[in-house]
């Protein structure tokens, strides 16, 4: 279940990336990242926000490139372990471990990637311009971009320097600013150190920095290499079924024991730290995660296949909608506010979904909950929204919605037939497929 996302939260608190020597690199070439299976980089970083968020934290992270792939790019595993603590507080609290894969290119493009909610690849690989430009672009968190620049005096025979700011409608909806300055060794081909700045003006009033240092660079064993590119494979395959399985187990409870299963059989094959401590984590949560699944699958049951509650509410320019208005079609209700991320993430592929079934009996609308028009009528500006933006604060809890986004599909008869909860990237492609099933009935 996806909830409000904070932007300082997903910042790269912690840049990094790998590389090898460059030979004969000079201030007219543009560095490149050269890759060697079985080279292990060590980073560390410390962070402080003030404000809203006012906390100090440390990160460190491990990066291996595992292998060479036949278009030269390299697959490259990444573990980072961040800590945070409060300073209201003593104690600080335990820290976050997240590992994700991907390919990336000597110019820090980045391909198959394993976990979409895993460490950014931008952040681990700043990009790189494919030449002597000053300015170049790559895609950035929540649907931005990010923007670099070479540093006017940033040039040396050893040294690149670069600048990073983030744009786009998340970061103009959070009245955020992220700003990095990051250093390039050539004739290593590596980041040595970056210094970030942050800043959030919507919800959470905070400014925060952030550096990051490259501590070691080592060859590592050629086993422990192998050992570790085929645990990654198996521990995102892995994963992946554990998620299937739990979702499927809202309907069919015996994937709950099939799921920890597979947990339990996957632990005992993987032979790394890095992935069995994941597991770990995970066959510990199990049981709090099935309280979670049977909880919604509980309030869901009370909700799908029973007529939908009743409710009027007025749109952002004033008109009145009920549930009677829409009877014969298909309805989608996306029940969003400004704070969540995830649910300006979403509205991308929801416009999207407005544009399939155009002409076809199915309405698509917002439900906005924020306590402000303003808020709502400045996401709807932003994000371009194609479907009418209602305001209805109190309609998610007639639904049962306790996170957010959620998107309600109620069938031509008035029954409230599925409820998504959570962002996805199949997201169009999922209520797309539920859209054509009533249609067809």
């Amino acid at each position: 279940m996806v909830r409000a996302h904070t932007v300082l939260a997903r910042v790269a608190l912690v840049i990094y990336s790998v590389g090898l020597l460059v030979d004969h690199a000079s201030a007219a070439d543009p560095p490149r990242y050269m890759l060697k299976p079985g080279t292990e980089l060590n980073y560390e970083g410390s962070m402080e926000s003030k404000g809203t968020l006012n906390t100090t934290g440390s990160s460190k992270a491990t990066a291996w490139v595992l292998r060479m792939n036949p278009d030269g790019s390299a697959r490259v595993l990444i573990r980072s372990e961040t800590k945070y603590v409060p300073k209201d507080e003593k104690r600080e609290q335990p820290a976050s471990v997240e590992v994700n894969a991907f390919d990336i290119t000597p110019t820090g493009r980045t391909s198959n990637i394993a976990n979409e909610y895993g460490p950014r690849a931008s952040g681990v690989f700043p990009p790189l311009p494919d030449g002597p430009a000053e300015t170049w672009q790559s895609e950035g968190g929540m649907g931005g971009q990010v923007n670099y620049h070479a540093a006017a005096d940033g040039s040396a025979d050893n040294v690149f320097k670069m600048t990073s700011d983030e744009s786009g409608p998340t970061v103009d909806i959070y009245g955020a600013k992220m700003h990095a300055v990051l250093t390039i060794d050539r004739q290593q081909g590596l980041l040595t150190h970056a210094e970030g700045t942050q800043e959030q003006t919507f919800g959470f009033q905070t400014k925060g920095t952030s550096t990051t240092e490259l501590k070691s660079v080592r060859p590592v064993e050629d086993a422990f290499i192998q050992s570790l590119a085929a645990d990654t494979d198996l521990y995102f395959a892995a994963t992946k079924r554990y998620s299937d399985s739990m979702t499927a187990a809202e309907k069919d409870a015996t994937q709950f024991d099939i799921a920890k299963k597979d947990l339990e059989t996957t632990l005992a094959e993987l032979t790394t730290p890095t992935f069995r401590e994941k597991i770990q984590a995970s066959l510990k949560s199990h049981d709090a995660y099935i309280d979670e699944v049977k909880e919604q699958a509980a309030s869901n049951a009370k909700i799908v296949d029973h007529p939908s509650p009743d409710w009027s509410v007025k749109d952002l320019a004033g008109k009145t909608h009920t549930p009677a208005d829409y009877h014969g079609k298909v309805v989608v209700i996306d029940c969003w506010y400004r704070g969540c991320g995830w649910c300006i993430h979403a509205m991308p592929q929801i416009n999207q979904i407005v544009s399939d079934f155009a002409g076809k009996p199915v309405a698509i609308l917002g439900m906005n909950t924020d306590a402000k028009d303003e808020d709502a009528q400045f996401v709807a500006d932003k994000m371009h929204l194609a479907y009418p933006t209602l305001r209805g604060p109190d309609v998610p809890a007639k639904y049962g919605v306790h996170g957010f986004p959620t998107l309600i599909i109620i069938d031509k008869a008035g029954m409230v037939r599925e409820l998504h909860v959570g962002y996805s990237p199949t997201l169009r492609q999922d209520i797309g497929k539920s859209i054509n099933r009533l249609l067809s009935q």
